[in-house]
Parts: C-alpha cells; sequence; structure tokens
C-alpha cells in the first residue's frame, strides 16, 4: 500500500467523480484509476461501485475511508515535524501574568535543547490571544482557567468565549495557587493562614472583571462561601500599583499568584496562603492541525525550577565541596597524626598546592617494606647531579695471597761453600 494509492482514494471517494478528483491532484484520469485498482488488488475487495453515470462507494470503501483519512493526516503532521526540525523555527507563545519562574523555565529548556528556535513571547487579553492562536499568528496560549464544554455559551463566562473554536484543544498543565497579600503591620498577618472570613471589614482591591473575569469570579465566589460579600476598593491596573497601595500599612487585601509572590521582595507586604485553598487550572492552547510543542509541553508539567536544579547538577559541585567531603574524613582519620606536622585539617594540604589530605596521607598509612639487603661490593643509591639515583660499584677488595699448592718439595740445591752473589 502506497501513499499516493490512498491520495487518489480519498479524491475520488470524496468528488465521486474520476475525472475531477484527477483534476484536484493535478494528475491524468488514467493514472487515478490505475492506482485505485492497485488498491483494490491489494486489500481484495471492491472500494468502488462504478457504473456509466455515477461512481459510488461500496460498504467497504465507506469502512475503509476514515482509516485512509488518518493516514493521510498523519503524513501531514509528519512532513509538519520534519520542516519543524530542518531548518530554525520561531516559537510564538501567548502568556499570562502570574507565571513566575515556570517561564524561566521555558526559555532556559529551549536554550539548553532546542537552541535554534527563537521563542517570542506575547501577551494580550485572552480573546485576542486566542483569537491570534485560531487564525495561525501565535503558536501555543497559556489560558486561565476552566475550559468550558461545547454548550456553555459567551454569556456565561466571557473571558473563555473564544475556547469554542473547534480548531483549538486545550491540554491541562497544572493548578495555580493564590495566596493573600495584607500591610506586613497587620495582626493577621501573623499567622501562618489567614481565614477568609478574617477579611470581611477590610477593602478587597482587584482588577476590573473584564480585565480578568475568570479571577473575579473566583475571590468574590470564596468569599460568598466564607459568609460575606467583599468591600470592594479602588481598582488597580497593575500588580505593581496594588502592592504599593497596600504597602503603606492601609488595612486592606487582595490575592496574588504563588509564583508572584515568591519573586517580589519586600518588607511592607505579608503573603499569607487562605485556610480555603485558592487556586486557578492552567491549560495550553494549541491548534488541533498543528504539531504539539513536546518540548514547551512537557516543561511545563514539570514542578517549577526542575530546569535550573537540572543545569546546576549538569555543572558538578560547587568548588570547596569535594574538599570539605574529603576533609571531613581525613579530620576523622588523622588526628593528632604526630607524622604530620603542620598539616592543615580542614581539606586541602597547603603546602602542596592542589593536593587534597586524602591523596597526601596514603604513604604514611602504607607499610613501609624494609630495603633490601645490598649485594656484596655494592653501596646503597646515591642521588646523582641531575636529581636522579644511580646505583654506585666500589673497587673489589685486594684478593688475600694464595697457599702454595700441595706436592713435593722440589730438590736441594748441593752448597758449594761460596756465599751467595
Amino acid at each position: 500500500m502506497e501513499l499516493r494509492q490512498l491520495h487518489c482514494f480519498v479524491a475520488v471517494a470524496e468528488e465521486l467523480h474520476f475525472g475531477r478528483a484527477a483534476e484536484r491532484l493535478l494528475l491524468g484520469q488514467p493514472a487515478v484509476s490505475q492506482q485505485v485498482r492497485r488498491l483494490e488488488r491489494e486489500l481484495r475487495v471492491e472500494l468502488f461501485d462504478r457504473s456509466p453515470r455515477h461512481v459510488r462507494l461500496t460498504p467497504a470503501g465507506k469502512r475503509f475511508l476514515p482509516a485512509a483519512r488518518n493516514v493521510l493526516a498523519a503524513e501531514g503532521a509528519a512532513r509538519a515535524l520534519a520542516a519543524d526540525l530542518a531548518a530554525p523555527t520561531v516559537l510564538r507563545l501567548g502568556t499570562v501574568t502570574g507565571l513566575g519562574e515556570r517561564l524561566d523555565d521555558i526559555l532556559d529548556a529551549y536554550r539548553r535543547q532546542a537552541p535554534t528556535v527563537r521563542v517570542e513571547l506575547d501577551s494580550l487579553p485572552v480573546r485576542e490571544r486566542l483569537t491570534r492562536l485560531a487564525d495561525g499568528r501565535l503558536d501555543a496560549a497559556f489560558v486561565r482557567g476552566t475550559v468550558p464544554n461545547q454548550d456553555q455559551t459567551q454569556d456565561r463566562n466571557p473571558d473563555q468565549a473564544q475556547n469554542q473554536a473547534p480548531d483549538l484543544r486545550y491540554l491541562p498543565l497544572w493548578q495555580d495557587e493564590l495566596v493573600i497579600a495584607l500591610p506586613a503591620g497587620h495582626p493577621l498577618a501573623d499567622r501562618p493562614e489567614v481565614d477568609l472570613a478574617d477579611l470581611a471589614t477590610l477593602p478587597l482591591l482587584l482588577t476590573e472583571r473584564r480585565n480578568h473575569p475568570t479571577l473575579v469570579d473566583l475571590v468574590t465566589a470564596a468569599c460568598a462561601e466564607a459568609g460575606f460579600r467583599p468591600l470592594l476598593g479602588p481598582p488597580h491596573s497593575t500588580l505593581q500599583n496594588t502592592l504599593a497601595s497596600i504597602g503603606t500599612g492601609a488595612p486592606m487585601w487582595t490575592v496574588v499568584y504563588a509564583a508572584n509572590a515568591r519573586m517580589t521582595n519586600t518588607r511592607r507586604i505579608a503573603f499569607r496562603p487562605s485556610r480555603t485553598p485558592l487556586t486557578l487550572p492552567m491549560s495550553l492552547a494549541v491548534r488541533r492541525s498543528a504539531p504539539l510543542p513536546r518540548l514547551l509541553l512537557a516543561t511545563c508539567r514539570n514542578p517549577p525550577g526542575v530546569e535550573d536544579a537540572d543545569r546546576h547538577h549538569s555543572a558538578g559541585p560547587a568548588p570547596g565541596r569535594a574538599e570539605a567531603r574529603v576533609g571531613r574524613a581525613d579530620h576523622r582519620g588523622l588526628r593528632g597524626d604526630p607524622r604530620v606536622p603542620g598539616r592543615e585539617r580542614a581539606g586541602v594540604d597547603p603546602g602542596v598546592p592542589g593536593r587534597e589530605l586524602g591523596q597526601g596521607r596514603q604513604a604514611h598509612r602504607r607499610p613501609v617494606a624494609p630495603p633490601p639487603r645490598a649485594a656484596r661490593g655494592v653501596r646503597a643509591p646515591a642521588p646523582a647531579r641531575d636529581g636522579r639515583t644511580a646505583p654506585r660499584r666500589l673497587t673489589p677488595p685486594a684478593a688475600a695471597p694464595r697457599a702454595p699448592a700441595a706436592g713435593p718439595a722440589p730438590p736441594a740445591r748441593a752448597s758449594t761453600g761460596r756465599p751467595p752473589r
């Protein structure tokens, strides 16, 4: 079975005419008919009911058509993915507020694992964000809030009005936690958790509902469950202005994404979790016809900070850690060793640059074998002028006089009476 046979079969099944299918495929009609016949012979079944007046799918052809379309769709997705891998691409990502360290993890993951992909961030209102995703100007977009079903209408949740686009699908990622922000000098700031009912008399600073209806609906519904209707204060356009107003010390409060709270360093604001958990689901919206951004999806589904931890782990231990470990071991093993005078116990031998104590003491721990007995006439090695040692041989001692060989004595000469000359 070949892909061109499936292309011809699907075209004829949709056009129900061999001539129009050939025009659509930019082929000749005999070639289309030939490919369909080959497919039928291979499958051993008739796919079309042919007559001089019409062309119809047989029951077997109707059952085979969805499978053929799935194969061609998989082919298109594979070609699109191959095109993305062949050349540097751009990931156009629609972002939301409160991503915190997760956004850093995404940028680090693409820098390390896909350096040829340039990530472009685009922060837009949710309606425009999803509109650009649907028409191809964005590749993926974050969406915060519950994804509605097909029977929900725009009037019930304007924040998710565009989620009903049939070409978009939503992949769940994580639950965004919200914490309570209030002045650091307020008595409630001394508690580990804050009950929403204790905030009934304090003004609540929130953005306007048209800017973030999902967040506003969540907070007001939680306050209603706690038994009060929140006293809304003047709205602020940015989180910075809201926190600045609370930091003046006036009794008021707001809710902040926990990721933003972790990245905010101020002594004038106290962030406390709510006794009643406040969370919003986060999803990633993508087009159904486009290949999945698998690296983006995998990074988002990891806990925050995993990329940073992996980067530090791959870089190896910090300088000094190995020396500290060796120093502790050496301190236990060589406490008060008289053979190592002046040796530091912190971990590094100050007299030998770069040598750790564990390496320098091995010679003292090994049993020292006695030197071999020197052969007769050979002294111990002496240092040479160039620093090396070479054996030096002495002159052998003088030989002792030998005793005369045993045997008959020579005959004595007869005396003549003359003195010897």
